[in-house]
């Protein structure tokens, strides 16, 4: 129905263009009825476990995807045009400086017992739910003294 162009591929006809927008509007106007008519269900698969099997078959899956520059590239777009909401940030930043006060309140701690070094060595922990003060019983200090 098209010609040939000078690139070796046929250009769409007018009919064929009008086909193919009328068919994208059709596949937008059919996503939306599946999305909103879909909408409360529960999924078929809710709650079931992955066997160990099926996880590393995705696994692999997603390695041998990931070697791809272009879905690599894409992938980067996507993300970097994603923006956090100012709630995410206040949440982000909130908990950045709280981990930041423990930690000065426990170099604080650690310089006051540095006062007293005989008795222990501490130091500062950092973990999952934040910072800590770690200490060491007098019978530490004798091991780390090699």
């Amino acid at each position: 129905a098209g010609e040939e162009a000078e690139g070796g591929k046929a250009e769409l006809g007018v009919e064929q263009q009008l086909s193919s927008e009328r068919r994208r509007a059709q596949s937008e106007a059919g996503k939306q009825k599946r999305e909103h008519g879909n909408k409360g269900r529960t999924p078929w698969n809710k709650g079931k476990k992955m066997s160990e099997e099926t996880k590393e078959k995705i696994r692999q899956a997603t390695i041998q995807a990931m070697q791809n520059p272009e879905l690599r590239d894409k992938l980067r777009a996507y993300a970097k045009n994603q923006k956090q909401t100012d709630s995410t940030r206040e949440r982000i930043s909130r908990g950045v400086r709280n981990v930041s006060r423990r930690k000065r309140g426990v170099a604080e701690v650690n310089r006051a017992r540095g006062e007293r070094a005989g008795e222990g060595a501490a130091g500062t922990a950092t973990f999952a739910g934040g910072s800590g003060l770690v200490t060491f019983g007098s019978h530490a200090k004798a091991q780390f003294k090699h």
